[in-house]
């Protein structure tokens, strides 16, 4: 149970800052398919995850991509380019996407 609360949690926040930053564009349309490229921000080496877990963290993240309307439909026109970490960020625990449109 508490597992699902903090997923549905992270959900909801990843699609607060979505939505803001959708807002910040002029004529924003949503994609119908894109690439992300993913960067975590970890405070240290023991927070960086093998690409499996990487990827399954990265479902919420997709799910607000669509509930934000970043990208129409569902999530499957996503594909992820390339997953890294930045260890001893000061940014830390951060999550940063950089979208391209296909």
């Amino acid at each position: 149970m508490a597992k699902a609360e903090a997923v549905r949690q992270f959900r909801q926040d990843a699609f607060l800052c979505m939505v803001s930053e959708r807002n910040k564009l002029r004529n924003f349309k949503a994609f119908d398919s894109c690439s992300i490229d993913v960067t975590f921000h970890v405070p240290d080496l023991r927070y960086v995850m093998d690409d499996d877990n990487a990827r399954a963290t990265l479902k919420a993240v997709q799910d607000a991509m669509v509930d934000a309307q970043i990208i129409n439909k569902n999530d499957r026109g996503v594909k992820v380019r390339s997953i890294g970490f930045i260890p001893h960020s000061d940014m830390a625990p951060a999550i940063m996407l950089e979208i391209h449109a296909l």
